[in-house]
């Protein structure tokens, strides 16, 4: 089934909610990772000493503005205790934003 026969169906239902699903979004990797800490009963600062990371790189990471390496998604795991799925879908919300610029190095360095 393609996704557009999934939309098709889900618009022809009378029970279908927009709102509902805008606010169930994904969240970014920062809303991600607040919640985890704070499941692990970790303090940002505790976290960023535990990983032992750059002061500034790991509140960058923690507010959003940057994005962390692969590694350090897998140490940010393994602190917090993340199961399989937990894990899997940190990496996913994390792709998102790697994926850009990725694609833009990829295209850059095979364009030239």
């Amino acid at each position: 089934m393609l996704t557009s026969d999934i939309e098709k169906k889900l618009e022809k239902d009378a029970e279908f909610d927009e709102e509902l699903i805008k606010e169930n979004l994904c969240p970014d990797l920062r809303d991600f990772l607040s919640v985890c800490l704070e499941h692990a009963g970790i303090s940002r600062g505790d976290c960023i000493s535990a990983l032992d990371l750059d002061r500034s790189y790991g509140y960058q990471i923690l507010n959003g503005t940057r994005i962390p390496t692969r590694n350090v998604l897998i140490r940010i795991g393994l602190l917090l205790g993340l199961s399989a799925e937990e894990f899997q879908r940190m990496l996913n919300i994390a792709a998102d934003g790697l994926c850009t610029s990725k694609i833009c190095w990829t295209q850059r360095f095979f364009m030239q």
